[in-house]
């Protein structure tokens, strides 16, 4: 059990850093321990990140068959958060804001899978057309990650929602937040990927059509 707990802090560590063949070596080697231990949390920790882990690298069915066949409740919030996020992953953005909408909804949601559930609530509410729904989630992220001491457990899901960042940054009322969460997690890979991300203020008063144009794009 300390070997496993031990293999969870080198996983995040490796997922914080970007270093995916490492994180999956890790994983691997955890849920062959996990599996014979049969520690409900640490089965259900291992589950998800490895369900994450493979949904990221774009094998969508082996992470959805990992989470449920090593997860021993499929029920369990933090399962639920992360079917949700598989599902925005694969742009089914209604069946994603309902399981991640669920998933807010349970009192046993940890923070940490709280904070990432809103954020890619934010992104597949964007994407379903519901701009008020996505700024009300994105806001209550924003609010909870300038209390946040780990703040850096969230750098890799703000480099991954590229346009989510790049909206909040257009947004008058968000921007502030946004930018200090950035300079706080220094997230120059998201601004090298994006070079749009940085901050622009628009107050435009026009009279009949209003049309703005932005590096020759309307």
């Amino acid at each position: 059990t300390p070997r496993a707990y031990l293999l969870t802090v080198e996983a995040e560590l490796h997922h914080l850093t970007g270093d995916q063949a490492a994180q999956l070596r890790t994983l691997q080697d955890l849920r062959a321990l996990v599996e014979g231990l049969r520690d409900f949390e640490l089965l259900t920790w291992t589950a998800t990140r490895l369900a994450d882990l493979y949904s990221r690298q774009g094998e969508h069915s082996r992470a959805l068959d990992s989470l449920l066949d090593l997860a021993p409740d499929a029920e369990h919030p933090s399962v639920t958060m992360t079917r949700g996020v598989l599902l925005r992953r694969r742009q089914q953005h209604a069946q994603a804001a309902e399981y991640l909408g669920r998933a807010l909804a349970t009192a046993g949601l940890g923070e940490q899978q709280r904070v990432r559930a809103l954020l890619h609530l934010a992104e597949a509410q964007a994407a379903l057309g519901d701009g008020v729904a996505s700024l009300y989630s994105l806001r209550e992220a924003l609010a909870a990650l300038i209390r946040a001491r780990d703040r850096m457990l969230y750098r890799p899901d703000l480099q991954e929602l590229t346009n989510l960042v790049q909206r909040a940054l257009l947004d008058p009322d968000l921007a502030p937040d946004m930018q200090l969460v950035l300079e706080k997690l220094a997230v120059r890979d998201t601004e090298e990927r994006v070079p749009s991300v940085k901050p622009l203020h628009l107050r435009v008063f026009t009279l009949g059509r209003a049309e703005v144009e932005r590096g020759g794009e309307r």
